[in-house]
């Protein structure tokens, strides 16, 4: 599966994460999440970001979208 991300934009958004913009990373992420769906790992990394946020109820709605574009790819759902 290919990822959506720009080969600068993983390097980017975790130089925002170490400098602990992680508001910022998040937007990021969501706004790549709703313009393409393709790619798990942008679900992944904001789930990732709210758990160091404390913000566990961001986390189920990602799951569900997982669930629904990805349930048929074992190696997501696992």
């Amino acid at each position: 599966m290919k990822s959506t991300l720009k080969p600068d934009e993983p390097f980017f958004i975790s130089q925002l994460e170490e400098f602990g913009r992680i508001e910022e990373a998040i937007e990021i992420m969501e706004s790549v999440a709703k313009e393409n769906q393709t790619d798990p790992a942008v679900f992944f990394y904001l789930i990732s970001y709210y758990l160091k946020l404390g913000k566990e109820d961001k986390i189920k709605p990602i799951v569900l979208q997982l669930e629904k574009h990805f349930s048929h790819i074992p190696d997501v759902m696992t």
